[in-house]
Parts: structure tokens; sequence; C-alpha cells
């Protein structure tokens, strides 16, 4: 929430990073297995939801609740491999 304030306190567009299931090669090179790939799909799901989601749906619902009823209107998302981590797939 305080992300996407910011963001429209300055002007600015908001462009949240999420995580792709795959960790830095540097790192461990782990890739999340596809068929365990709906966590992320529904975290991004989620994020646009409350974004951008009428007052109406559920992570519309919660921005409102947060004082926020009208969308942030995020039109951009970055997809990478920020802080992937094996708690994320159950196995930390």
């Amino acid at each position: 929430m305080e992300f996407f304030q910011l963001s429209e306190d300055i002007g600015a567009s908001p462009l949240p990073i999420l995580n792709c299931g795959m960790a830095c090669e540097y790192n461990s090179g782990e890739l999340c297995p596809l068929d365990q790939l709906q966590p992320y799909i529904q975290d991004a799901l989620d994020l646009v939801e409350f974004a951008n989601g009428d007052a109406n749906t559920v992570w519309g619902a919660k921005r409102a609740a947060l004082g926020h009823p009208e969308p942030f209107h995020l039109k951009m998302l970055g997809v990478g491999n920020e802080q992937f981590d094996l708690c994320q797939r159950g196995q930390g």
C-alpha cells in the first residue's frame, strides 16, 4: 500500500517487481517447477486486483478499507527473480 501511495504522491507510475519462481544463477540457479507456479501467478493477479480492482472485489475492497477506494491505475509489472526462496514453495 505504501509503495502505491508514494508513487501516487510523487506523480510516478508504480512498477512493482514480482518473483517468477527463479533464483539468480549466481546464487543457486533454482527454478520452481512449472506445476508449482500457481502461487506466483496468483500473487501477481492479487496485486493487480489490489491496485486496480473495483472496491467490490476481494483485493479492491482491502485497498478501500485501507483508505484508498479509488484504483491506483497500475499499468506495468516487472517480473524477475527477486527474493526467491524455497519457503515460497513450501520446502523451507
